[in-house]
């Protein structure tokens, strides 16, 4: 997409017009309408990005939402759409503090986790987004177990991702975080080594 290249904010708006278009007029059982409104969702949480609008995001978590509803069970994208959707949510939580979308976006993160073949190219994201989520619930709650979760996935995460990937310091310092406030709540120092 143009967008992409150019990052220009009307080249997104116009990508965005266009799909909820498509959205509005594509067939109730069409093969591809989960992917349009999956498509739609992302876009739309890529714009919240820029411009800061919560609205825009409320439309985007509805279209993801959609997108699962009529999307069959067992697709290999199944685990994509419900990692999206838990990002969704998750972003919605930073932006308005409502606990219940923290634990909705972990509910669906898990979901993606537990069906997403091992192997597959987006698993590490799948496992690293899951343990950001359940360090910042964390950080809110002080339930230590969410914090021991959160350091398997990230473990995991950083172990199914290639050697020199774009996002592997990412998941790394990501790792590190969670290890370090692990040794500050437990005081075991092998923890605090490997972070």
């Amino acid at each position: 997409a143009r967008f992409q290249r150019t990052g220009v904010l009307k080249d997104l708006e116009e990508v965005i017009v266009s799909q909820r278009r498509a959205v509005n007029i594509i067939p109730g059982g069409h093969p591809n309408k989960p992917h349009y409104l999956e498509s739609h969702g992302i876009f739309i949480a890529t714009q919240l990005q820029r411009t800061g609008i919560l609205e825009e995001l409320e439309e985007a978590i509805v279209s993801q939402s959609c997108a699962l509803k009529i999307i069959p069970n067992g697709l290999p994208s199944e685990a994509h759409y419900l990692s999206n959707l838990g990002t969704s949510l998750y972003t919605r939580f930073e932006h308005t503090g409502v606990l219940v979308d923290l634990e909705e976006a972990i509910a669906f993160q898990r979901r993606a986790v537990n069906i997403i073949p091992v192997g597959h190219p987006s698993e590490a994201h799948c496992l690293y987004t899951l343990g950001i989520s359940l360090h910042t619930r964390f950080q809110r709650t002080g339930v230590l177990e969410d914090l021991e979760e959160a350091i398997a996935s990230k473990r995991r995460a950083v172990k199914s991702i290639p050697d020199g990937h774009p996002d592997e310091f990412r998941y790394l310092n990501s790792l590190g975080i969670s290890l370090q406030t692990w040794f500050e709540c437990t005081g075991v120092l092998g923890d605090l080594e490997e972070a």
